[in-house]
């Protein structure tokens, strides 16, 4: 037995234990980092969707005051629709119907007032997919700032 031994004065951590609580610790922070991009991921598609379904509700009423779709966000944002800051959005329409886009971040979702609901898209970008059914078949949304 060592002087140090009998003195009771070993305190402290080992090495091999510091290295074990720092790739515990950095074990802990790739998953909570890994689950809140997943979320942020989720929100934005939700605030996507959103925005789709105002713009639907804003070429509606636009419809019945005007008499035509809009393809212009001056008409759509007088007829209540307030696009999200981040969120890109475009829109075509025709006499029959509207179609919509709207999307960050390669997570893209369509309206199609003819089809009806929000789909998902396959593709990224303002551009429908190329399974899109009804007025998102026939036209291309143009961006809006």
């Amino acid at each position: 037995m060592t002087k140090r031994d009998a003195a009771g004065d070993d305190s402290g951590f080992t090495l091999i234990e510091l290295l074990t609580i720092v790739v515990i610790i950095g074990m802990l922070a790739s998953i909570a980092t890994s689950v809140f991009f997943r979320q942020r991921s989720k929100a934005e598609g939700a605030t996507a969707k959103t925005d789709l379904r105002n713009a639907a509700t804003a070429e509606e009423a636009q419809l019945i005051e005007g008499g035509a779709y809009s393809t212009s966000l001056a008409a759509l944002q007088a007829n209540g629709f307030r696009r999200s800051p981040d969120t890109q959005f475009g829109v075509a329409a025709s006499t029959i119907g509207y179609c919509a886009v709207a999307g960050t971040s390669g997570r893209y979702y369509w309206f199609d007032s003819a089809a009806g609901g929000v789909q998902r898209a396959s593709t990224a970008g303002l551009t429908p997919p190329t399974t899109a059914t009804g007025i998102c078949a026939s036209t291309t949304p143009t961006a809006l700032s």
